[in-house]
């Protein structure tokens, strides 16, 4: 059965037909009114629905879509989509690029609040927690050997990440999530893969942490990020955030050729 609409004139608000459309659906996929991977009306149907042009009912699907509460799948129409934080991300990493922020500003911003959180983690982390970040780490290390590279840029993402689950807050970790795809930027820069990810400089984290010795959290996060940063290139710690993420996937994207 398809969900009822009301036409939009009966809709409140002082505010432009489109976005009065997307408020509409926005409320009604957020309260879980409209499921995901349920089909909507087609545009035909909502203009009637909704008494509105083709024209109001296309920016607004256009709008639901980039913000990834909608997808257009070829042969089935518009469909409510799943959950996903990726347009999330997208937005922060637009914002970042379209400011006048350098690599080292994000470097540095990361590495204070991956030490802070490595310190909180010292006292909430469980011991799946610390076998998650060794088997990261196995990972990491494997890959680098095998030089699959996709492979090990997401076991050293996956590495990072885990600290931050380690916190086992939910709002926390769904918050700054999107954290994580910068990661790959701040860490990748048009180098010599073999020598981009420094394994021995993540053990220490890891030892910490089993230990719950905040201390040597401190001091392995700490060594950790002065390795990194004196590894980099100081061309690309100068770069603006829109060139290196730009070089970044271009380099990326050679790889798997």
């Amino acid at each position: 059965m398809k969900p009822a609409f009301e036409p939009l004139h009966e809709l409140r608000g002082n505010v432009k037909l489109s976005d009065r459309i997307i408020r509409e659906f926005e409320d009604r996929i957020v309260s879980g009114a409209l499921r995901s991977g349920e089909r909507l009306p087609t545009e035909s149907e909502l203009c009637e629905l909704l008494d509105v042009s083709r024209s109001v009912v296309r920016d607004a699907m256009r709008t639901l879509a980039a913000r990834g509460l909608l997808e257009v799948r070829q042969g089935r129409g518009m469909i409510v989509a799943p959950p996903d934080d990726s347009a999330y991300s997208e937005a922060l990493t637009l914002l970042l690029a379209r400011s006048d922020l350098r690599m080292s500003d994000i470097f540095d911003a990361r590495a204070t609040l991956e030490t802070q959180l490595g310190l909180l983690a010292v006292d909430l982390a469980t011991e799946e927690d610390v076998a998650a970040l060794d088997e990261h780490l196995t990972s990491l290390a494997d890959a680098i050997e095998q030089k699959d590279w996709q492979l090990a840029s997401d076991s050293h993402v996956a590495f990072h990440a885990q600290l931050l689950h380690a916190l086992h807050l939910p709002a926390l970790d769904k918050l700054l999530e999107p954290m994580q795809q910068l990661i790959v930027t701040s860490a990748a820069p048009p180098l010599d893969l073999d020598d981009l990810w420094d394994v021995d400089a993540h053990v220490p984290i890891v030892d910490a942490l089993r230990a719950n010795d905040a201390d040597a959290m401190k001091a392995a996060l700490d060594r950790h990020y002065r390795r990194a940063r004196a590894s980099s290139e100081g061309d690309w710690l100068n770069l603006p955030f829109r060139d290196a993420a730009r070089l970044s996937r271009e380099h990326v994207e050679q790889r798997a050729r």
